[in-house]
């Protein structure tokens, strides 16, 4: 593993050392279908940052606006490179991107400041492997960057995590978490992190992530299945979604609930759980913005499918299933099937407004008292 370096070449305004007179010339016939466009005007040299060896790679373009007036950018940089996410804190961008180096797999990650609208690259480095998911990568407020990943080994997966500092150089790392087990599911919450991985059971670690030097596993369960996404519910408690799966092949048998008590954090417990007879469900697949989830409201709901006869024929059955959670146990307040015959079941969305929930798709809504999840009515 290389460790993290600088981004070279620029000063603290992300400006190259190029001479004024060539940043102000007339972009080159032969590169104008190259140099990406602002408002109808090529991105400055100044602004264009390559990678130390030059790759066949792709530009991608960050752009800050002012909000009282959106026809015209503060700042702008065009960065080569391949992107596959972007995350934001409240402070930094990370753009990071999976690239092979030297026959090993790795994330690249770029590091850019945008107070006030300037745009200011100020590091750049790696970590093995790459990254599941969004919930993967995450900056404490000490400005430590948490990265989750997983490589593969010719021997299996290796789930490792990595702490990078402010300068983005590696300080601390628990490498090869669980033994050919790539990551599920992670999320971090403060000095504290979750991370599930999965083969045949489902081990939830929860990391002491306090002295970012020496990250220490505080609590491991191992229970059947895997959550593959994970929610904190407030009180100490901590939502998954993910499969049940038979503990002696690992092949899944239906969609699972859970509720981990992570209140003493060296001793997480699963306090409830409730298997689904539907074979999978949206936000299973990455699409976590599709879930409706509300601890104060005690309400989370999803849309979710599943393979039955109908007629000596298989079809795909969809549906829009809503939750609660009380005293230990999961109750399922409404399932509602969706027409799959003009839509998909994936986009499905539900929402409440008042005293009703209403649940849209394909061009229809249909509401529901939230009193008992009657139907109210529908809408087309």
């Amino acid at each position: 593993t290389e460790d993290v370096e600088d981004v070279e070449d620029t000063d603290e305004t992300g400006a190259s050392d190029e001479p004024e007179d060539e940043k102000d010339g007339e972009v080159p016939e032969d590169l104008k279908e190259v140099i990406p466009k602002i408002n109808d005007e090529y991105v400055a040299a100044e602004n264009i940052i390559l990678p130390e060896k030059s790759r066949d790679e792709p530009f991608y373009v960050i752009t800050s606006i002012k909000l009282s007036e959106p026809s015209e950018y503060v700042d702008t940089k065009a960065v080569m490179g391949y992107v596959d996410q972007v995350y934001a804190s409240s402070d930094s961008l990370f753009f990071y991107g999976v690239d092979y180096y030297e026959n090993d797999e790795r994330t690249e990650i770029v590091k850019f400041s945008y107070e006030d609208g300037r745009i200011i690259p100020k590091a750049a480095g790696a970590v093995p492997g790459y990254i599941d998911d969004s919930f993967c990568i995450d900056e404490d407020s000490k400005g430590n960057l948490r990265v989750a990943t997983t490589t593969w080994k010719d021997n299996g997966q290796e789930s490792s995590l990595y702490i990078l500092d402010s300068d983005m150089k590696k300080v601390g790392s628990l490498v090869d978490i669980a033994k050919n087990e790539g990551i599920k599911s992670c999320r971090f919450m403060g000095d504290t992190g979750y991370i599930v991985t999965f083969r045949n059971t489902d081990p939830l670690f929860t990391i002491d992530l306090s002295d970012p030097a020496n990250p220490q596993i505080i609590s491991e369960l191992t229970i059947p299945g895997f959550s593959e996404y994970l929610h904190y519910w407030g009180d100490g408690l901590l939502l998954g979604v993910g499969y049940d799966a038979d503990i002696d092949t690992g092949g899944t048998t239906g969609v699972k609930l859970s509720m981990f008590d992570v209140s003493d954090p060296a001793n997480t417990k699963e306090v409830a759980k409730l298997i689904l007879d539907v074979d999978s469900a949206d936000l299973l697949y990455g699409n976590y913005k599709s879930v409706l989830i509300d601890p104060e409201k005690n309400l989370f709901g999803f849309s979710c499918s599943d393979w039955g006869e109908e007629e000596d024929n298989w079809e795909e059955k969809g549906y829009y299933m809503v939750f609660s959670y009380k005293d230990g146990e999961f109750s399922e307040l409404l399932t509602s099937k969706l027409d799959m015959d003009d839509g998909y079941w994936d986009m499905a969305r539900g929402i409440y407004a008042g005293d009703y929930f209403y649940l849209i798709h394909d061009e229809k809504i249909r509401s529901y008292s939230m009193e008992d999840y009657k139907k109210v009515a529908d809408y087309e």
